[in-house]
């Protein structure tokens, strides 16, 4: 049974033994109270698809939710819509949307009588009348226990106001957080809309704000805002949070901002504000004494006694507690060295020779704790068994190194006497010669467990402390760190989850770290970064990797034996970082192997790679075993392999790095290069096992150098992988790709979806064409391309930048398919040369335009049709048209510039094309160049509603006539007293 359309009410038990599936588009209210409303099979929720109801959910199995479905408690008809969804089995809640309607005295919510896993990601949507009816607290989730993941950071909740998420025993709690203080943002400037001479009001209308060095009043200037103006902020006349977008930021001239503005009138006034270093990015205002109980803080940035050598005879303790780390001998005293790493200071300890140590005042023995250490390794010749933190003779605790191998090795003392011990975990994960590392150990009076960089190894039911802390050499053991330690945090009781996330965090930006807390940490199952790989094989003076350690786990990791088919480490490739350099020498191409955990056809796979030259065939930059994923070049175009279905979109440029995506949900394979989706393919899914099975997979980087068919070796250079056993969210994704955008200064797609999440379809921008993308804006994410310039040229617009068409080859692809319902859609061209016959703007893949324009007749043709007049001048000008269908008789009627102008009457719309994708600026075929648009193309727009003559007046005047429509800083009356 498949509930497609329409929503399904089922209030009693069904006979109906098969399953039910509710599909994109379809709802089903499950309102009977006893088991097998809608059968006794399978209950399964597709994207797009909603269930709710007030009764009882079962299924034959965990009640199948895919990513993108929809949860939505209660009936319309009872209560206002508010109740509660029960599911009598496990329910899959990865991915999914709860829609939580609340008044002042209930709220939605589910239970689940089963125990249930949490899940990595959820979309609340809080629905209210206002902020004041939301309650402080909301339960959302009720269930038999709660397992897995204990941070719900990462979980992207909406409403009139601000929530976070937090697990209490077997609940899940939304707890309502104060909206930011304005007073926090030292400027502010307000904003009217005065040149809106509308009658109606507009709502969630995306309104561009212009700024530039002294505008309002001179009250703005580039100087107080954090870099890229991440600190700014919008309020409306009420202090809700308006959703915005910085299209472009120039502090050398003018930037451009969408904001959305729930209800446009006349008298409509918003605020901006800036000047907020806590909102900078990766702002690290935190400090480890802002958590109780903190008592020792050593930091090689403050307190230190040294000597003209820079030998440190004492470590003075931050936390005010006067636990300082000493040494009196100077042959054992470590040495102070400026901007070791990020810029910071650092302890330099010898752990070969004379063994430096440092005693600290701060200790205990059975007493709960946390002790945070972050430090780097220097490779001497092979590693030994070096220890960074350690206890006192008798108290065998400690942080070390571990033999030859030189993995992480932590382990407590078996009581206080001897030298006996319980390990607690060796990583099988090896610091490289001078990266940073976080790592912890924390007891709670009967377990201890171990963290390295953000991530939590199994704790050992086993508890005792270090005695007396020691740094170094000096206590148990006499193998003393070889390395620098930059900062040491101890605490006197076993800090919760979130409270280590702030430590270790906070040392993690500090130190430039890899850590956890930097990317959605649940499902990851592999993360490989160039700066954390052993470069342990020498060919001649050349430093190779046979081994690409996993930092999530002791696994995954990626493996080489033979020594002519090992990558090459550079030291500095993008943007200055480490990478795996991979060359393609007949045969002594470089590849990896690595044996992963089961993943199977609900993934994401992020990549950081470029390719070191051009070639006619395909390149494999990560594939599995027989082929059937893979990413790679061919062509000279990335291309991405989901099963049978290859997309194969975007020229590659030589040595230009890009951020590859590829999330698959089960159901349909999704691609995205730089944050822009390229492809979203129904139906084209498998795992990373052999040809495509769901046994355990085998992920092959560089080549496939056990498939001799498709060895296919890459010529390029691999930074980093992050590998995910479930789809990841776009809130997640953008997350990520946010991280390497920094990391490897490499742009990626900013754009706020939230601003173009109503009525839209498609948005397209045109800024950042250097890396040949067009993102959609919009919710929608029909991404686009522009094809065939290897170099785009852009010009000036009133909002940011347009493109300048190629007359030869260029073409933008989108996977827009407008249906017939009643649409909008708008653009602005500049022509600069009028061709003889058309000028498709809008095209369908069938050959038929959305919109044209004739030069011969000086006609906007729409459909095929001579619609309207073009508006004069028709070259080297900026005009906007817009074309809005009339829902009665599908009729259309065209505006230019802002003003309706005149339409004939037939009913145009009728021979739109629809159902099909969309070509911007060319025909439907690379090969035609005669109906290329000639000039300059920015700001298309696709909108699924009938837009007002007021919507279109005021979308073109919030761009072209800017300084008419908007003020700054509206002064009141000035009253002059005689």
């Amino acid at each position: 049974m498949k509930v497609q359309s329409g929503t399904w009410a089922f209030t009693q038990t069904s006979t109906f033994a098969g399953s039910c599936t509710i599909e994109d588009g379809g709802a089903a209210l499950i309102n009977g109270t006893a088991a097998g409303c809608p059968g006794a099979g399978r209950v399964v929720v597709m994207p797009g698809g909603i269930l709710g109801g007030t009764g009882v959910v079962s299924s034959t199995d965990s009640v199948l939710q895919y990513p993108g479905a929809t949860i939505s408690p209660g009936d319309p008809s009872v209560n206002d819509g508010i109740g509660c969804l029960t599911y009598n089995s496990e329910a899959g809640l990865d991915g999914v949307s709860l829609i939580c309607q609340v008044n002042s005295e209930i709220n939605d919510f589910i239970k689940i009588n089963a125990a249930t896993p949490i899940p990595g990601f959820m979309k609340i949507e809080i629905i209210a009348a206002s902020a004041e009816e939301c309650p402080d607290t909301l339960c959302i989730i009720e269930a038999t226990s709660l397992s897995g993941i204990t941070d719900l950071s990462g979980w992207e909740i909406s409403g009139p106001c601000t929530y976070i998420a937090a697990i209490e025993g077997n609940t899940v709690v939304l707890h309502k957080m104060p909206p930011p203080d304005s007073d926090d943002w030292g400027r502010s400037m307000r904003i009217s809309f005065k040149g809106y001479q509308g009658t109606s009001t507009l709502t969630n209308f995306p309104a561009l704000i212009k700024v530039w060095d002294g505008c309002g009043n001179n009250r703005f200037h580039y100087t107080d805002c954090e870099e890229e103006g991440v600190d700014l902020l919008f309020k409306d006349a009420t202090g809700m949070l308006l959703s915005h977008e910085i299209e472009t930021w120039n502090t050398n001239g003018e930037s451009h901002i969408w904001v959305r503005i729930p209800e446009l009138t006349r008298e409509t006034e918003i605020t901006a504000y800036w000047k907020n270093s806590a909102w900078a990015a990766d702002a690290n205002p935190f400090v480890p004494t802002d958590l109780l109980d903190c008592d020792l803080w050593l930091h090689a940035g403050a307190g230190l006694a040294t000597n003209s050598a820079g030998l440190v005879s004492r470590w003075s303790d931050q936390s005010g507690n006067a636990h300082d780390a000493v040494q009196a001998n100077s042959n054992y005293q470590p040495c102070w060295t400026n901007a070791v790493v990020n810029g910071l200071p650092g302890l330099r300890f010898d752990g070969v020779s004379n063994k430096d140590g440092l005693t600290t005042g701060w200790g205990t023995s059975n007493g709960t704790y946390s002790v945070f250490v972050a430090a780097t390794y220097r490779t001497n010749s092979g590693y030994t068994w070096h220890r960074v933190i350690q206890g006192a003779n008798n108290y065998n605790w400690g942080i070390e190194l571990n033999g030859s191998a030189g993995n992480f090795y932590s382990f407590v003392p078996n009581g206080a006497g001897g030298s006996g011990f319980y390990s607690i975990t060796s990583t099988n994960i090896r610091p490289p010669n001078g990266t940073p590392f976080v790592a912890a150990l924390i007891g709670d009076g009967m377990n201890t467990q171990f963290t390295l960089n953000g991530f939590g190894y199994s704790p050992v039911e086993h508890h005792h402390g270090p005695g007396t802390l020691i740094l170094g050499t000096g206590g148990q053991s006499g193998n003393g760190w070889s390395g620098h330690i930059f900062e040491v945090v101890a605490y006197d009781r076993a800090l919760s989850y979130e409270e280590r996330c702030q430590v270790e965090r906070y040392l993690a930006i500090k130190y430039d770290s890899l850590s956890a807390h930097r990317v959605p940490s649940a499902g990851l199952q592999q993360w490989i970064r160039g700066d954390y790989v052993v470069a342990d094989e020498l060919h001649g003076s050349t430093p190779h990797v046979s081994k690409c350690e996993n930092q999530v786990s002791g696994s995954m990791h990626a493996y080489q034996t033979a020594s002519n088919r090992m990558p090459e480490l550079v030291s500095s490739s993008f943007n200055g970082k480490p990478a795996l350099r991979f060359d393609a020498v007949s045969g002594e191409y470089d590849s990896l192997k690595s044996f992963a955990s089961a993943i199977e056809g609900i993934y994401s796979i992020i990549t950081v790679y470029n390719t070191c030259a051009t070639n006619s065939g395909e390149r494999i930059v990560l594939q599995g075993a027989g082929s059937v994923n893979r990413l790679g070049v061919a062509n000279g175009s990335a291309t991405y392999q989901s099963k049978d279905t290859v997309s194969q979109l975007l020229p590659c440029q030589t040595n230009i790095p890009v951020i590859a995506t590829m999330v698959c949900n089960g159901i349909a394979s999704r691609f995205y290069i730089n944050g822009v989706n390229l492809t979203q393919d129904s139906s084209h899914y498998a795992g990373w096992g052999p040809n495509g099975s769901t046994a355990n997979g085998v992920f092959y980087f560089g080549a496939g150098t056990a498939d001799s068919a498709l060895d296919l070796p890459l010529d390029g250079d691999l930074a980093e992988v992050l590998v995910y056993n479930r789809a990841l969210s776009d809130t997640e994704r953008r997350r990520v790709e946010a991280y390497l955008s920094v990391r490897y200064a490499i742009p990626v797609d900013t754009s706020n979806a939230d601003v173009w999440s109503s009525e839209f379809n498609g948005v397209w921008h045109f800024t950042g064409i250097d890396r040949l993308l067009l993102a959609d804006a919009s919710t929608a994410q029909n991404g686009s391309v522009l094809l065939g310039q290897s170099d785009p040229v852009e010009e000036d617009a009133f909002a940011g930048k347009g493109a300048v068409w190629n007359l030869a080859s260029q073409m933008g692809l989108s996977r827009t398919q407008p249906e017939t319902d009643p649409q909008t859609f708008s653009f602005w061209v500049k022509q600069q040369n009028p061709v003889a016959d058309q000028a498709f703007v809008l095209k369908g893949t069938s050959g038929q335009s959305y919109a044209a324009l004739n030069n011969v007749d000086g006609k906007l043709q729409v459909a095929d049709t001579a619609a309207a007049s073009l508006v004069t001048p028709m070259t080297d000008s900026w005009i906007h048209y817009a074309v809005v269908t009339d829902p009665s008789d599908q009729s259309v009627q065209v505006y230019g510039n802002g003003q309706a102008v005149t339409t004939i009457p037939d009913a145009l719309a009728q021979n739109l094309p629809t159902e099909q994708a969309l070509i911007f600026g060319h025909a439907a075929v690379t090969s035609n160049a005669t109906k290329t648009f000639s000039g300059t193309l920015d700001e298309v727009r696709l909108e699924t509603v009938h837009r007002s003559a007021d919507w279109i007046k005021a979308s073109y005047m919030t761009q072209a006539e800017n300084e008419r429509f908007t003020g700054y800083n509206h002064w009141g009356t000035l009253i002059i007293l005689h």
